[in-house]
């Protein structure tokens, strides 16, 4: 059984890096290499996958696997390649694996198994804060500003900028059945 820490880490948010899909392309590789034929798709989901915007310096990355039962089969894989396995850290049914570089995570993997709706729910955020740039904009200055009120303390920042999320819900849900969003730096493997 892991367990799960969800203790204040330190964190930061930084300017847009032109460097974060390259990042991912990198983080996804090594991804299949190590699950294979089990990833269905590989996506570049969180702050760093909107460009242009500040963020904390993660590439959060999306595997959908076909049954995630099948990924502890992996986790020895996983860790030997340096992926922390933290359960399922968000609530949202998955397997989460973090990569940490002192004491701050760079990575966090978020696989989920075909069909859960949390997939949908990144997707779908990421896709609308790409195609609209005033939220997305006060998504940003929300997260430099709560850096400067919360500087050592995550979890207020985190809890205030899921508030920002939720306020959000609606217009993406909206947004996703008036059009078909996009979903760049995706790779599919099957």
């Amino acid at each position: 059984m892991v367990v799960i820490d969800k203790k204040n880490r330190p964190y930061d948010i930084v300017p847009y890096d032109a460097s974060w899909p390259a990042q991912f392309e990198k983080e996804a590789a090594t991804l299949k290499s190590i699950l294979g034929d089990e990833a269905i798709a590989i996506h570049h989901v969180g702050s760093t996958a909107i460009p242009g915007i500040s963020a904390k310096p993660y590439i959060d990355v999306l595997v959908v696997v076909e049954d995630l039962k099948k990924v502890l089969e992996y986790y020895e894989s996983m860790k030997a390649a340096g992926y922390l396995p933290k359960g399922n850290y968000t609530g949202i049914g998955e397997e989460f694996f973090v990569i940490e570089q002192n004491g701050s995570w760079v990575r966090n993997i978020h696989v989920l198994s075909e069909g859960n709706p949390g997939i949908d729910a990144m997707l779908d955020f990421r896709d609308y804060l790409r195609k609209h740039m005033d939220d997305s904009k006060a998504y940003e200055d929300l997260k430099v500003e709560l850096k400067q009120k919360y500087p050592n303390d995550y979890n207020d920042y985190k809890m205030q900028k899921d508030i920002f999320i939720k306020s959000l819900k609606e217009k993406v849900v909206a947004w996703k059945k008036s059009t078909s969003s996009e979903l760049n730096q995706t790779i599919k493997l099957k």
